[in-house]
């Protein structure tokens, strides 16, 4: 795995799992069974180094028992310091979060606050532990870190969008067909709150008009915007024609 937590290794105990001889080594299993009298079962794919976690054991741990004959010891040692600074770590995260997360619509699964987000230091670290659960890759969290307004990034069945100053993820509506965004409600100082939860849109072209709610007359959308800051994925309230 990766992370503190990937590095740390299995846990003697953790989701109802207990496992007992975990810092036993297999020498030590092998003599106390024989001590015992006591017969085991060889599972036959342990000895199988196309499989990684046997390539580690067989051929990477003793290369390195080469240098340092107390090598499993070492790994042994580090992974459990590497367990405590992850619980450590989690602190962190969770003070952090009371910082960043900001309280939701019914149809939104999280929403956090950009300043908030970018003020922390550690926002890519944050939107890993947050979102990669989720399936945004690496590149995706870096990416979310620079949207814009209207900006959307995808994870089927997940949408993350950029709203005003707020990062929201929400699940993408069923009965939306590929050529539907969702654009989620936001609320700013000096700003009007949209009564719709969620508002589906039709993806815009550069070439569609603009037919304004209560007006006559069209323009090209582009024009209707008071800024033109936007990528080519952005959306609006408009009727396509």
């Amino acid at each position: 795995g990766s992370g503190l937590r990937g590095l740390a290794g299995m846990a003697e105990e953790r989701d109802g799992v207990v496992r007992p001889l975990l810092h036993w080594s297999r020498r030590q299993i092998l003599d106390f069974l024989a001590r015992n009298g006591q017969t085991f079962v060889d599972d036959s794919t342990n000895t199988d180094t196309r499989l990684r976690r046997n390539f580690m054991r067989h051929r990477v741990v003793p290369l390195l028992a080469t240098l340092n004959p107390h090598i499993a010891r070492t790994l042994a040692d580090t992974a459990d310091r590497l367990r405590e600074a992850h619980a450590i770590f989690r602190l962190g995260l969770d003070a952090l979060r009371e910082r960043v997360v900001l309280p939701h619509g019914p149809l939104e699964t999280l929403r956090l606050d950009c300043g908030a987000l970018a003020g922390s230091g550690v926002a890519q670290t944050l939107l890993h532990e947050w979102l990669s659960p989720y399936g945004f890759t690496a590149a995706q969290l870096a990416e979310a870190l620079c949207l814009r307004t209207g900006g959307l990034l995808e994870a089927p069945p997940w949408l993350l969008t950029r709203c005003g100053d707020s990062l929201v993820l929400a699940r993408r509506p069923e009965n939306a067909g590929k050529n539907l965004v969702v654009l989620f409600p936001f609320q700013r100082r000096k700003a009007f709150f949209l009564p719709f939860n969620p508002l589906v849109l039709f993806l815009l072209n550069h070439a569609n008009d603009f037919f304004p709610f209560g007006l006559s007359g069209h323009s090209p959308w582009l024009d209707s915007l008071p800024s033109r800051v936007f990528s080519t994925r952005s959306v609006g309230v408009a009727q396509s024609r």
